[in-house]
């Protein structure tokens, strides 16, 4: 798969190091950064869905940037994981709107600001010949409090306990899932269970 996946990559026009302010990406996942929206909805097909965990913004802040990959370049969620240099610690991947997360963080203000748009670098690796590779980051160069960004994602959701089948809440809780898939769809098992990819 990894010579495949190498070979098939349709490279961007861009010189290391070039900034883009939209597009979408793959970003690899691991087992923990994958969570239910509610603990006490089914383990296996929760009906109001999955979300980030803290986990996976505590690894970005500890390396200051988000590891992703450009969609049109990688074409594949099996790729994306294939050409991840740790690639055997990921079993899901995520696809994230670069503007529309940007429009989620604009509407969140803190003190009557907004935390800095993303913006993401081209950062090829040459280690798995990874041509795809960019870093999301903020664009004025400072440290996002991805936290901030975590809260944003979460904001429509009405809060725990697991709301009934049929009422108000959950009807709420489906709009606010829907609503964070049209920033971020997360697809499990994109490595089978059993390790294996594609």
């Amino acid at each position: 798969m990894n010579q495949r996946c190498i070979e098939n990559q349709t490279s961007p026009d861009l010189e290391q190091g070039a900034v883009v302010e939209d597009g979408t990406f793959f970003r690899n996942l691991k087992k923990k950064h994958v969570i239910k929206r509610y603990t006490h909805d089914s383990d296996d097909d929760p009906r109001l869905g999955f979300k980030f965990a803290k986990k996976l913004w505590n690894d970005a802040m500890g390396q200051g940037a988000l590891s992703v990959n450009l969609v049109v370049c990688m074409h594949s969620a099996q790729c994306s994981i294939a050409l991840q240099p740790t690639r055997e610690h990921y079993y899901h991947v995520a696809t994230l709107d670069l503007r529309a997360l940007n429009s989620v963080l604009e509407a969140y203000k803190q003190n009557g600001e907004s935390p800095s748009p993303l913006v993401a670098r081209y950062s090829p690796i040459k280690e798995t010949h990874n041509r795809c590779h960019f870093e999301i980051l903020p664009k004025d160069g400072t440290t996002l409090k991805w936290m901030e960004l975590m809260v944003c994602l979460d904001i429509p959701s009405p809060s725990p306990p697991l709301p009934s089948p049929g009422s108000e809440e959950e009807k709420k809780a489906i709009a606010a899932y829907e609503q964070f898939q049209s920033y971020c769809k997360i697809i499990r098992w994109v490595r089978g269970k059993d390790g294996s990819l594609g």
